[in-house]
């Protein structure tokens, strides 16, 4: 079983259940920032577009430390341009 997916499931699925901010953020964090090439992590990008969207809309607080958010949104789209 391949772990990737197991890890972005798991990792949605903590992100789903978070009451607190801070731990969705940590979540949200952890989800985009997994060491993976681009090449591995395409057939799985449908567990990174809830993390995405909402560390886009809290981007301040997470991508003034990291620009976690920033750094997906432009892999996944140059990813999708092939």
């Amino acid at each position: 079983m391949p772990l990737l997916p197991v890890l972005l499931d798991n990792l949605n699925r903590l992100l789903a259940v978070s009451h607190k901010p801070a731990m969705r953020e940590l979540f949200v964090e952890l989800c985009l920032t997994v060491p993976v090439r681009l090449s591995a992590l395409l057939p799985h990008l449908h567990y990174l577009m809830r993390p995405l969207v909402l560390a886009l809309q809290v981007r301040r607080r997470i991508c003034a430390r990291s620009g976690v958010a920033s750094r997906a949104a432009r892999l996944t789209i140059r990813g999708l341009q092939g």
